[in-house]
């Protein structure tokens, strides 16, 4: 059975006032007692009298469900935004024959994206050469300079 509005409206209020005093460390027990003091009283509308803790158990566990997943939502976006600015980094890099900036640039998109760790690494068969024979040219020579400049140091 779907919620009036209003109801919506009540329960929805009523939440933001418990996680705004969950947030300042007030118990449910406590959170029970403050809401009625409120301007205007955060009350029962059917009944006029207090929520009951069980209704304020049953908003906190809500309430911090919801924190877990406006996370969750906010670190995809977060990520999804580094992402794409280290592809215009790239982008920047190659255009400029930077080699030490690009790779760089990869490594920081693979810890990211935790394409480095070892259960997902890529693992290329066959040797570096043949692998390297099926990329665009400008490729091959870009990831032959960043390799030499890998074992010279980090100097591309």
């Amino acid at each position: 059975m779907a919620l009036s509005n209003s109801n919506q409206a009540n329960i929805d209020e009523r939440r933001r006032c418990v996680a705004s005093l969950v947030l300042r460390g007030r118990t449910q027990r406590e959170v029970e007692q403050e809401l009625p003091k409120l301007t205007p009283p955060i009350v029962n509308p059917k009944t006029g009298q207090p929520y009951a803790l069980g209704t304020i158990n049953a908003d906190v566990k809500a309430i911090r469900e919801d924190w877990r997943r406006r996370a969750a939502e906010d670190i995809g976006e977060h990520v999804a935004r580094i992402v794409a600015e280290l592809t215009e980094v790239k982008r920047a890099a190659w255009a400029e024959k930077s080699y030490g900036d690009i790779l760089r640039a990869i490594e920081k998109e693979c810890k990211i994206l935790g394409v480095d760790s070892p259960d997902k690494q890529i693992v290329i068969e066959g040797d570096l050469e043949t692998f390297l024979s099926r990329l665009p040219e400008d490729y091959q020579n870009a990831i032959r300079k960043l390799i030499i400049a890998d074992f010279a140091g980090g100097r591309a």
